[in-house]
């Protein structure tokens, strides 16, 4: 084989080998998470049900709030700070 022809196959089966693909092996960045902390006052004054009930949520997550009191408790409002989210509250 000439010398010619050996650098053609060469340069051949380097253009064409699969271990020279470039594929990109920057991992995504995780998607946000929020919190949503709750609480009754007084604390024995009733429960609060999320739904659905996990430790964090992705962003627009739909999260239903509901309110329970206990005997001899009204539920009167929801209150507290939404650190900039928007609530819309349907009260009973």
């Amino acid at each position: 084989m000439s010398r010619t022809a050996l650098a053609l196959a060469i340069i051949g089966s380097l253009l064409f080998s699969p271990a020279c693909k470039t594929e990109s092996t920057t991992p995504e960045p995780p998607e946000a998470q929020y919190m949503l902390t709750v609480t009754t006052t007084p604390s024995n004054g009733g429960t609060v049900v999320r739904s659905p009930n996990q430790a964090s949520y992705a962003p627009a997550t739909v999260v239903t709030l509901t309110a329970t009191p206990a005997a001899n408790y009204v539920f009167t409002r929801w209150a507290g700070d939404v650190n900039g989210r928007t609530i819309r509250p349907r009260s009973p």
